[in-house]
């Protein structure tokens, strides 16, 4: 995006010599920034660990997942724990650029696990959270809702 640390890291980009291999692309619209997240070989989710963030269930780890990518995510977060830990699909690191450096230098440097990462994450995304599964799930759970009504003699659903 166009945030207000735009300009720091371009800087420190071209400290780097990173320059080349760095996408800026500013504003962009959401059909274009899905273009660039398949590019990608790995998917990242860095999410602020603020109270309100750490029962979050990101949807963009299940995107890159359902893209093909191993992620690597931040072990803050409930939702990241869950997801990584059932599906075998990446990486938890802490909430440092330290620790999300390192996984992502642990995936590019072992290209065979970060497939089988890949691979176990799209099963998992498939078997769990398509939205074919989520429906039939929602569905379940609304029976089990009626019925538990109708059989305590309330035949009103909300």
């Amino acid at each position: 995006g166009d945030g207000p640390g735009k300009e720091n890291l371009q800087r420190l980009a071209a400290e780097l010599g990173v320059t080349g291999e760095v996408v800026f692309t500013g504003q962009i619209p959401q059909s274009e920034a899905i273009k660039l997240a398949v590019a990608a070989d790995i998917g990242l989710s860095p999410i602020p660990p603020f109270a309100f963030y750490r029962v979050a269930y990101p949807i963009k780890i299940l995107e890159y997942m359902a893209s093909g990518k191993p992620v690597v995510a931040n072990e803050e977060i409930l939702g990241h724990q869950e997801i990584i830990e059932q599906s075998g699909g990446g990486l938890l690191a802490p909430f440092t650029a330290e620790a999300f450096a390192n996984a992502i230098i642990e995936l590019l440097s072992n290209p065979e696990r970060a497939k089988e990462m890949a691979g176990k994450g799209y099963e998992w995304v498939v078997n769990n959270r398509s939205y074919e599964i989520l429906a039939r799930r929602l569905e379940e759970r609304y029976n089990q809702l009626a019925i538990s009504k109708k059989r305590s003699g309330d035949n009103h659903v909300s």
